[in-house]
């Protein structure tokens, strides 16, 4: 018997693609600087958001080799959108120097709800499709890990050391310190 992947190549080149975003902000990006730490915000804001955009809404379209339309599902991949926001926004307050602002920990908190509908989609896909339930685990296990982690830095470190302050620039501020 032969078993089905739970994720395609696509997917995973997704999520490639968004931990590349991440890392790729941190090695280009000066976070002491205030213009480029506001590029970064809207880099990292603007695909985030396309992520969440195509949750359920829309679906992008990609063109195989052949005339034939094959639809992405971003049922497991777009919550991971307001994953690499959540993540950034507590990377830009941990360096800043000033204010570990605990409002971050609340943001990085509501992530779980991300999660959940990761955990969501992978039980319905593991009814639609022939899967190992090692393949199950393995995922769950993972998604549950890596958001665990997410938990315990939010609690252990901005909710517990931070202030009820928050020194990000408003949305206003990061475009006038963009451009």
């Amino acid at each position: 018997m032969r078993y089905e992947s739970l994720l395609n190549v696509k997917e995973y080149l997704h999520f490639l693609f968004l931990i590349s975003v991440l890392f790729g902000n941190l090695l280009f990006f000066d976070l002491n600087d205030v213009q480029d730490r506001a590029r970064s915000i809207l880099i990292v804001v603007a695909v985030g958001l396309v992520y969440i955009a195509q949750v359920d809404q829309l679906k992008f379209e990609y063109w195989k080799w052949d005339v034939e339309k094959n639809p992405t599902n971003y049922e497991i991949v777009g919550p991971f959108g307001f994953v690499l926001i959540a993540v950034w926004i507590a990377i830009l307050d941990y360096s800043t120097v000033a204010v570990v602002s605990k409002y971050t920990g609340l943001i990085i908190i509501f992530t779980i709800i991300s999660a959940l509908a990761v955990t969501t989609e992978i039980k319905k896909r593991s009814e639609e499709r022939l899967v190992s339930e090692t393949i199950i685990n393995v995922h769950k296990f993972t998604v549950w890990c890596f958001f665990g982690l997410l938990y315990l830095v939010a609690t252990r470190y901005f909710l517990m050391q931070g202030t009820w302050e928050w020194d990000l620039p408003s949305v206003y501020g990061v475009f006038s310190d963009a451009f």
